[in-house]
């Protein structure tokens, strides 16, 4: 799939969490992209260019716009200043670019483990994969705070009653700080929580995304529940 340079018109703007936002841009030019894959934001801050990567978490089935999930670092560089863009602006992209995809490949049972905006990319594969009817099994594991910081919380729980083929698992781990009551499962993710909600590890294939950090740690986890290396595949950001 070609690299292309493009820019990008601000049209939707979706406030997901406190932190979080969606945006959806319209391309200058259709863009063609697989599940799972990223594009690159340039903007002069500054007097200086800078760029930074974000998964595209819209599905590949519409070429006439692509979205991003992003959460805002207030003493980052790049995030301040693309949270404050509004509907009309524009930014020049380019992409797509990585491999983290499983739509051209012959994967039928999958599990995704998501840490903060890494459940961006994984909401794509799972928008497309239900879009398109694929028969595939998919699991997605996320991890929260609180209920508020669940990101497309409402779109993947409907996506879970109509798609047999799919399940969301959600554990929260300081139900305290929520102003609403949480009655689904809270903690950490350890091997034991993976033991606990993942049957037949060894014939998964296993997608991580998320901090260097989250990614690394799961991956003991998987290891120490079965799981072998090449069944599991990682992208790190951040």
């Amino acid at each position: 799939m070609t690299v292309k340079d493009f820019m990008l018109k601000l049209v939707r703007v979706t406030k997901e969490s406190e932190d979080v936002k969606t945006f959806r841009f319209e391309p200058d030019k259709p863009v063609e992209f697989h599940t799972g894959q990223y594009i690159m934001l340039s903007g002069e801050i500054n007097g200086e260019k800078v760029t930074r990567c974000y998964s595209v978490s819209s599905s590949p089935s519409h070429q006439d716009y692509v979205e991003i999930t992003f959460k805002v670092y207030p003493d980052g560089k790049f995030s301040p200043f693309l949270w404050n863009m509004k509907e009309g602006d524009t930014i020049q992209g380019k992409g797509p670019m990585g491999f983290f995809c499983f739509d051209k490949c012959d994967v039928k049972d999958m599990v995704f483990i998501a840490g903060g905006t890494g459940i961006a990319a994984f909401t794509g594969m799972v928008r497309y994969a239900t879009e398109k009817g694929l028969d595939v099994k998919m699991m997605l594991i996320y991890s929260a705070r609180n209920p508020e910081e669940i990101v497309f919380r409402d779109e993947l729980f409907g996506i879970e009653k109509k798609n047999p083929k799919f399940r969301f698992v959600v554990t929260i781990t300081r139900p305290w700080t929520s102003k609403t009551k949480w009655e689904g499962r809270t903690g950490r993710i350890d091997a034991e929580f993976l033991k606990e909600t993942i049957s037949d590890p060894e014939n998964k294939t296993f997608y991580l995304c998320g901090p260097p950090k989250m990614v690394e740690s799961t991956k003991e986890m998987l290891k120490e529940i079965g799981v072998k290396e090449d069944k599991v595949k990682a992208e790190r950001w951040g």
